[in-house]
């Protein structure tokens, strides 16, 4: 069953008997089931297009008021890194990411592998330490992933305690998260940006 509703079906229902059949107040309850129709789809889009993965243009608009991170700023920080490129929602959206991270993370082991879960789901993480390598957060990851998927990881990863590294091994690359500023937020987005555009 489709879920969309017939409203001009459902007002003609609703109509008293001696108005059925007059062409101007069917010609209204056509306008009225339209105007109807046009609510509802953007109720519907207001319940889905709501987080942050989902969401675009104003939505992601204000996801970033209530994160507290503009589009504006976001761009400032962009250009403070001499990255010149517009700040489409999938780039906005990776400065929000960072930005969530930021305000609600404790620093802790369990915070952030919870952020690193907020962007990947397909396997496990697995957690580990090794004494050759002090204050190192080690992530292993069992299968391969994509330039991009690699970028979101560094991004997702940057909001952790001062002087603790975190540390990647996914099968065929192995990366280094050191202490990273906004700056180096955006020198992460342009290396997405150029390898998007070769």
């Amino acid at each position: 069953m489709d879920d969309r509703a017939d409203y001009y079906s459902e007002l003609m229902l609703d109509m008293p008997e001696q108005f059925k059949g007059q062409p101007n107040i069917a010609a209204y309850q056509k306008a009225l089931a339209s105007q109807l129709a046009e609510v509802r789809e953007f109720f519907c889009q207001l319940l889905v297009l709501r987080t942050l993965r989902d969401a675009e243009g104003a939505q992601l608009d204000g996801i970033g008021g209530i994160v507290v991170l503009t589009r504006a700023e976001a761009m400032a920080i962009a250009q403070a890194a001499d990255i010149y490129v517009p700040m489409d929602d999938e780039t906005y959206r990776l400065y929000l990411a960072w930005k969530t991270n930021l305000n609600t993370s404790d620093c802790t082991h369990k915070e952030v592998y919870r952020a690193l879960k907020m962007f990947w789901d397909k396997t496990p993480l697995y957690y580990s330490e090794d004494p050759a390598m002090p204050a190192t957060i080690i992530y292993t990851v069992p299968m391969a992933v994509s330039e991009h998927e690699a970028a979101v990881f560094r991004i997702a990863s940057m909001v952790k305690a001062a002087g603790v590294g975190v540390h990647f091994d996914f099968p065929g690359h192995v990366y280094s998260v050191a202490d990273y500023s906004g700056c180096a937020v955006a020198d992460l987005i342009r290396e997405r940006v150029v390898e998007a555009a070769n």
